[in-house]
């Protein structure tokens, strides 16, 4: 259930010790204070913003992610939104914009932070 994959989350995420790397976390990753922290404190977390009807045109139909029984996609993006703004050192705008454009204001973002 939806609790232990957050439980599971979490001790994979407190157990993360690397240097000099990108770890891409699952969305629900924001759920878990104590692991976000830590990722807090061993690097620069990023938080790569896009609007909601941009999010539902690249997601697959069928796509499974952590919710609650009762919530929508719509929910869990409101639910999530200011958690990913919390733990995020840098946010970069990517609506409209290439993986290349993405990639550039991530570097310099990083670099500045």
């Amino acid at each position: 259930g939806l609790e232990k994959f957050l439980f599971i989350q979490e001790q994979t995420l407190m157990g993360i010790a690397v240097q000099s790397s990108i770890i891409a976390t699952g969305g629900s990753a924001v759920y878990n204070s104590a692991g976000m922290e830590h990722l807090k404190n061993i690097g620069t977390v990023v938080y790569l913003k896009l609007e909601f009807h941009e999010i539902e045109e690249r997601i697959a139909s069928g796509r499974r992610f952590a919710r609650g029984r009762e919530q929508s996609f719509y929910d869990v993006y409101l639910e999530r939104t200011p958690l990913y703004e919390k733990y995020a050192h840098v946010c970069v705008e990517c609506s409209n914009k290439t993986v290349e454009q993405i990639a550039a204001e991530i570097l310099k973002a990083v670099e500045r932070a």
